[in-house]
């Protein structure tokens, strides 16, 4: 019996040291095995990229000759890097002058604070006080010198008539609207 004890109480020596340290490693495996799992759902959701994420967005700003400019976004993230990009979601811009204003909404959209560039994606549509509709896949709109282009098939309706084009490039400022392989259809008697 003597032996049976001392062997029993070189167990429970060994237990009182084992066990905390077994507790540790499987404490530390857990941890381990939940932050992996954080890190690998942070990288395929962006809205958990670092940056700043804001929800109902509001940018003023105003061109180069000082026509005024708002965007309205449901929300938007942006970048911590030095370009100053900012992704926007179910937008609505409005592009003021002293003959028209432009309203233009978009799905998605990507504003560069340091070039006023907005880019605008996904069922982009454009509305004027005038009547005109524009219907667009995509537009980037410089709202500093007032100028868009579209490289992809558009239509704009209005009570002049119907554009249906490729592509289209377009100077607010100087009012000149260039179009490519452009189908023009005009409504009589109501052009200007």
């Amino acid at each position: 019996m003597d032996n049976s004890a001392a062997s029993h109480t070189r167990l429970v020596s060994w237990l009182r040291l084992a066990l905390p340290l077994v507790a540790l490693l499987l404490l530390l495996l857990v941890f381990v095995i939940i932050e992996r799992r954080d890190k690998s759902a942070s990288d395929s959701n962006p809205r958990t990229h670092p940056g700043l994420m804001m929800t109902d967005v509001v940018l003023n700003g105003t061109s180069d000759d000082g026509e005024s400019y708002r965007v309205i976004a449901a929300t938007a993230h942006r970048a911590l890097n030095k370009t100053g990009e900012i992704r926007l979601s179910a937008l609505t811009a409005y592009l003021a002058n002293t003959r028209n204003r432009l309203e233009v909404t978009a799905q998605t959209g990507e504003f560069k604070q340091q070039t006023k560039q907005l880019r605008l994606e996904g069922d982009v549509r454009l509305n004027d006080q005038q009547g005109r509709h524009g219907r667009f896949q995509s537009i980037q709109i410089n709202l500093a010198a007032r100028r868009a282009i579209s490289r992809q098939k558009l239509t704009l309706q209005g009570p002049e008539g119907r554009i249906e084009a490729a592509d289209m490039h377009l100077n607010e400022a100087t009012r000149i609207y260039r179009f490519t392989d452009a189908q023009i259809r005009l409504n009589r008697g109501k052009a200007k």
